[in-house]
């Protein structure tokens, strides 16, 4: 293992992508506790990939033109399942008056689910903004699957680990992709875990801002929205 690697697979891991934006949604919206597990997610969802690498099936399945262009859009369609979500997991209340009813037809619907920290009552003219609390399985689950269907991960590996390779015979080949390997989704758990965390410090900024809470969870949504079309124009170039 090298300098160059680490330094290198830092700032590969450290560019924003799928699972950063993930990450920092999670601890930005929901907290520290969501922050980490959306990090372990994340890095657990780089784990097959690499597997792949290691065992030569990624090569196949790129072959595999088929089963390549399943894999794509099927993660075009899961970035798009996230717009729509975090797009609609927020409600808005605007208050009447004393008791902070709201006022008929501002209430936007979020998704069933546990219920998130209300604000307290408001004045007339105020604005709530309620983000539900997904369950850890929830948060884990999306972490997983966002990165086991990025298509890239695959490529990137079976590109990026051998070019750092010290011998060509077969199997100490493949012990050294793994060490890589590792080494690579360690340095990933590290710098999403510190995004998550950074992002959660400034949480109670938006927990006493309602209104820029709910452009901040929308911004998010429309970041997975560039990442899916971003990931589909890049397919069919």
């Amino acid at each position: 293992m090298s300098w160059p690697f680490l330094l290198t697979s830092l700032v590969v891991v450290a560019t924003p992508g799928t699972g950063a934006v993930y990450t920092l949604n999670a601890g930005l919206l929901r907290g520290h506790r969501a922050a980490a597990w959306a990090a372990a997610a994340c890095t657990l969802g780089t784990v097959p990939h690499l597997l792949a690498a290691v065992s030569g099936l990624a090569a196949l399945l790129h072959a595999a033109s088929a089963v390549h262009q399943v894999l794509v859009w099927a993660g075009v369609a899961y970035l798009l399942h996230m717009t729509w979500t975090t797009w609609r997991s927020v409600t808005v209340e605007t208050a009447t008056g004393t008791g902070g009813l709201p006022v008929p037809g501002h209430r936007v619907p979020a998704p069933a689910g546990p219920a998130g920290v209300a604000a307290p009552p408001l004045r007339a003219g105020a604005v709530a903004v309620t983000v539900p609390a997904p369950r850890a399985s929830r948060v884990l689950r999306d972490g997983v699957v966002l990165n086991l269907l990025n298509p890239k991960l695959t490529i990137f590996f079976i590109a990026f680990l051998p070019q750092f390779l010290t011998t060509a015979q077969p199997v100490r080949a493949a012990v050294q992709m793994s060490v890589l390997g590792a080494v690579f989704t360690g340095l990933t758990w590290v710098v999403f875990t510190a995004y998550g965390v950074g992002a959660a410090l400034l949480r109670p900024v938006l927990v006493r801002r309602p209104a820029l809470l709910a452009r901040v969870t929308r911004s998010f949504a429309v970041c997975y929205l560039v990442l899916a079309v971003g990931l589909a124009v890049q397919h069919l170039r």
